[in-house]
């Protein structure tokens, strides 16, 4: 399998609506609709499309990066010169963030930090693409969601945010505003209902896509239905079952190939190797043990960070580099009954060092 299938089908296992929404984005074809359908008729009026850019939000001066990241970032030139830009931010939340005005302030005091050295502050606009069941609780204003009074506005930063709430929109509305991008958008959605038969009917249409025009983002598309499907045992067969033998079907079995199901066997095989190259009956029986353990502490993680992405919506990688160092499997299953009862990510942070030392 090619490294970079690989590299984000770990990606997707770890954080799969924050991966499969920035992938998303980086497609231009994307990104024109997501403008056209999202960009105010003043903003739209002057900027050259044709200038698009995508701004590398890896080299932000931001020290934290990692719980309060920019997926994307559309840099445009206008008609009035090179000089000035219109960055649009795009954050894609698959939960309520209750911070996500001040996330967002933060991300744009990052790109202007590093701008200022250069003696220019560029307008940044921001649009939140939302897919979650829970009711969006952010404004349209930023001084709006924070409840300040009308007489005390004035004193107050404010900024406009632009929402797609895929919540609020029937399907209908959304092949009619978001035409040819429909089914990656709808793709978003799968998570409230991720049915054996939505997901079979999402794979399809994206099989006629990938069929009629072959592009990377469909395959991430798939990778990240995938994902979604597998965390359902008896949905996941179902899938399964049903792609054997087809296009999709060779996909899913690149899919699996680095998937939970060969932990186990990986680790049972190294253990094996080691235990044959001892020569003796205990180095063998110490190769077994060992492999065991392996491919069980490789579960445990598995399932952990299924269990905080699931219950926070994503998993910061400060925790996945303390999880990743974890190597006692009672360790992980006390931390996964730690993630059900925690009260905010920062928390479970805190625990999880606390445990680690």
């Amino acid at each position: 399998m090619d490294e970079s299938i690989k590299s984000l089908i770990r990606r997707l296992r770890q954080n799969p609506h924050d991966t499969y929404a920035k992938e998303l984005l980086k497609d231009e074809e994307v990104a024109q609709v997501l403008l056209d359908a999202h960009l105010p008729q003043e903003i739209n009026s002057i900027i050259k499309k044709e200038t698009l850019e995508i701004i590398n939000t890896e080299n932000l001066d931001y020290k934290e990066k990692s719980k309060y990241f920019a997926d994307i970032i559309y840099s445009l030139k206008t008609i009035y010169g090179e000089d000035l830009k219109i960055y649009v931010l795009i954050e894609h939340k698959s939960y309520d963030d209750k911070h996500l005005p001040l996330q967002l302030i933060k991300n744009m005091t990052a790109v202007w930090s590093k701008e200022i050295l250069e003696g220019k502050i560029t307008p940044i606009y921001p649009i939140v693409i939302y897919a979650s069941k829970e009711k969006l609780s952010l404004e349209s204003k930023f001084s709006n969601y924070y409840k300040i009074s009308d007489n005390m506005k004035k004193f107050f930063l404010d900024f406009y945010v632009s929402t797609l709430n895929l919540n609020e929109l029937d399907e209908k509305t959304i092949k009619e505003k978001y035409k040819n991008i429909y089914t990656l958008i709808m793709t978003l959605r799968i998570i409230q209902e991720p049915t054996p038969e939505n997901i079979l009917n999402l794979i399809k249409s994206i099989e006629t896509l990938y069929n009629y025009k072959p592009k990377a983002v469909y395959v991430i598309a798939l990778s990240y239905i995938f994902t979604i499907a597998k965390k359902d045992k008896n949905t996941y067969i179902k899938v399964k079952k049903q792609l054997e033998g087809g296009n999709m079907g060779s996909l899913l079995d690149m899919f699996i190939e680095e998937g939970l199901e060969k932990g186990l066997q990986q680790g049972l095989q190294q253990g094996l190797q080691q235990g044959l190259q001892q020569g003796l009956q205990q180095g063998l029986q110490q190769g077994l043990q060992q492999g065991l353990q392996q491919g069980a502490v490789k579960a445990a993680k598995e399932l952990l960070l299924d269990a905080i992405e699931i219950k926070f919506g994503y998993v910061p990688q400060e925790i996945l580099k303390l999880i990743e160092k974890i190597q006692d499997v009672n360790i992980l299953k006390n931390l996964h009954k730690k993630t059900i009862i925690a009260t905010s990510i920062e928390d479970l942070e805190k625990t999880i060092k606390e445990m680690v030392g």
